[in-house]
């Protein structure tokens, strides 16, 4: 051993003791557990050897007796597991030592994953506790989908059930192997501090990470020896070809480099964490509109409604109902104690207002000006707030900054920034080699029809593809299929706009007729379903859905933007080609277009408009009656041929139908 060490080599030692001195609490439980299940092995084999001894059988329980069998007890997690099960491979079944660096070598196969934690593990800022509680919630959260998407395979699936804190410093091991690597090839790259003890702040802290999904692991050690008689290959191929494996390598990626995605992921966990379920029912909508937006200037105001929203309001509340005010803007309603405004720029350049809580916007705040992968590079600049954010959507700001930007209160109340500012740019260009093709499919669109006849009512189903579509070109057929069942009637006259789409499971109970079963997305078992996961949900907003509904215009030949459409469930077609065969008791998954459930205010000013010219045209027989034509003698006036009856009755069928037409609208 080398008695005068290099710089880097002290430094990337105390990195590695700073680790080993930072072990959380569930990995000490799991030692214990390790211990204990020792002692009872050990206990068997003394009593083994005892029923020997008595039939003058040898035994060979090496040099230390019963009552130093005890006492054996061991600091290292690792240890403590070879002990159990040893590190022979040499017998039929693999070790699991030899599964879990199968494991590891898979996930540091990617060469991206790879950079990203030797970039994590040389970024002098970071949280050893948190770092290390994040990696272990990802291995506990893929332990969780593995087993719901494949529950065929337990033996592969008992391989990480429980031991998450053994797998997750076997991470960080081979990460810091090829930190301390790259360390020897330059001289220029920051390593870690010395490790020291978390304070009681920072295991706090570890328990806000980025994952956050829930892990239904079972964290007790079963009494089997996992991966007894598994083959390394059929674990690798099924491991690598699974969703959930998928879904480790971003959540890895987006624990180096955070997105704005993930900490929105982030906030809506604490708030259910706080608030309970419902924070996602009120929330879910607004955090996948400020998603898709990628809002990075959030401006939070107090502004009471004006002269124009009281109006508004007043019609509302006369006319008993909400209204669609496009292309005005909807009125402001008035706040409630603890209720703030937010504004945002959605992706369509149109300003987007939210009434939320204090607190939610302060952490949204908290959240825009914190530097993400998906944002370029950061921005420390906090005079004041941008003109505009970015013009490209999804290509984030050089900025993130607000008005509420300089408040104290949101340093102490804003979210842990556990994740490292991204410092390699090739690192998140090459972020999009981790997202898997999805295949070619077919996606099931639902439209109500456009009938006047009860019989007549019902779902209609389209087929659409998404071979070699962007997300304009899906829409922009999305489109002609909605308006083409829907009608000429309701798409030109019609008092309700298009609202969105709902994700929902369907059936096909008779030959055209399809039934609405329950909201929701194919389950991970349901393998003929290809699409991507997007938490928080719902995965795609409405706001989203009329974006693309309304400028659905693809002008590049070569545009390959497919950000929406891979959050579509789609039914994987067997010859690519073809449509699926519609079967009877089909069941299927779909989106289902919905109206909004408010009625246009421009659609009611094209009614009275239309109401007002047939007004016209049907008291204008009575003018002209009334026309004398110069004569001026009354007996003749008196006389005159043409009765004021026969004038009236224009006015009078459209007077007749003026009370149905307002009836219809106001209904």
């Amino acid at each position: 051993m080398n008695q005068n060490p290099s710089p880097w080599q002290r430094r990337f030692t105390s990195v590695r003791e700073g680790f080993d001195q930072d072990a959380p609490q569930k990995e000490i439980r799991l030692l214990e557990e390790y211990n204990k299940k020792l002692s009872g092995i050990l206990d068997s084999r003394a009593a083994d050897a005892e029923r020997a001894s008595e039939a003058d059988t040898t035994l060979d329980l090496g040099t230390t007796d019963r009552t130093e069998i005890h006492m054996v007890r061991f600091d290292d997690v690792e240890a403590a597991h070879d002990a159990l099960f040893g590190t022979d491979v040499d017998n039929k079944a693999p070790n699991i030592e030899v599964l879990w660096k199968t494991f590891v070598d898979l996930i540091f196969r990617q060469e991206t994953i790879s950079k990203a934690m030797v970039i994590a593990l040389q970024h002098d800022d970071i949280n050893q506790s948190v770092f290390r509680s994040n990696i272990e919630k990802a291995v506990k959260a893929f332990a969780a989908q593995l087993l719901d998407e494949k529950p065929n395979d337990q033996p592969i699936c008992k391989i990480f059930q429980g031991y998450s804190p053994i797998i997750s410093s076997r991470i960080i091991n081979e990460a810091l192997t090829r930190a301390s690597l790259n360390t020897k090839m330059s001289e220029a790259v920051v390593v870690l501090p010395l490790g020291a003890e978390s304070s009681e702040e920072e295991k706090e802290e570890s328990q806000d990470d980025i994952i956050g999904r829930g892990t239904g692991e079972a964290d007790a050690i079963g009494n089997d020896t996992p991966g007894e008689g598994l083959d390394v290959m059929t674990f690798q191929d099924t491991v690598s070809s699974s969703r959930a494996f998928g879904t480790l390598l971003d959540n890895l990626h987006d624990i180096v480099f955070p997105t704005f995605n993930s900490r929105l992921r982030q906030l809506m966990d604490r708030e259910k964490e706080e608030s309970g379920p419902s924070a996602e029912t009120k929330l879910g909508e607004l955090f996948s509109e400020l998603a898709y937006a990628r809002a990075s200037h959030i401006e939070v105001s107090l502004d009471t409604p004006g002269y124009i929203d009281w109006l508004q309001l007043c019609f509302e509340r006369g006319t008993r109902q909400q209204w669609t005010w496009s292309p005005l803007r909807q009125p402001l309603q008035p706040l409630r104690e603890g209720e703030v405004r937010i504004s945002w720029k959605c992706a369509c350049h149109k300003t987007r207002r939210a009434t939320v809580s204090k607190q939610v916007a302060e952490r949204l705040v908290a959240i825009a000006k914190m530097p993400s992968s998906d944002s370029g590079t950061s921005s420390d600049d906090s005079s004041g707030p941008l003109d505009s954010p970015s013009s490209q959507p999804g290509s984030g700001s050089t900025a993130r900054t607000s008005q509420a930007g300089d408040d104290p209160s949101l340093k102490e109340d804003m979210l842990p920034d556990t994740q490292i500012v991204p410092k390699d740019p090739e690192v998140i260009d090459e972020r999009a080699s981790l997202e898997q093709q999805l295949p070619r499919g077919t996606i099931y669109f639902m439209t109500a029809k456009g009938a006047f006849h009860p019989r007549q009512e019902g779902l209609v189903r389209s087929f659409i593809t998404s071979n070699d579509k962007c997300d304009h070109q899906f829409f922009a057929e999305l489109k002609e299929e909605y308006w083409k069942h829907r009608g000429l009637l309701r798409r030109y006259l019609g008092m309700y706009g298009f609202k969105g789409c709902d994700f929902f499971k369907l059936r096909t109970y008779k030959a055209g007729r399809y039934g609405e079963m329950a909201p929701g997305l194919p389950s991970a078992q349901d393998l003929g379903y290809s699409f991507k996961t997007r938490n928080p949900q719902p995965q795609v907003s409405a706001e989203e859905f009329r974006d693309h509904f309304h400028g659905c215009q693809c002008t590049e030949s070569s545009c390959k933007e497919t950000s929406t459409l891979d959050y579509i469930p789609r039914k994987v077609n067997a010859g690519h080609d073809q449509p699926p065969v519609v079967i009877k008791d089909e069941i299927f998954w779909g989106i289902i277009a919905r109206e909004d459930d408010k009625n246009s205010v421009y659609m009611l000013a094209v009614y009275v408009s239309l109401v007002y010219l047939c007004f016209g045209i049907g008291i204008a027989p009575m003018f002209v009656w009334l026309d004398t034509r110069g004569v001026t003698d009354e007996a003749s006036l008196a006389n005159r041929k043409d009765n004021l009856s026969n004038a009236v009755v224009p006015f009078n069928m459209m007077f007749c139908f003026l009370g149905p037409v307002l009836a219809a609208v106001f209904a």
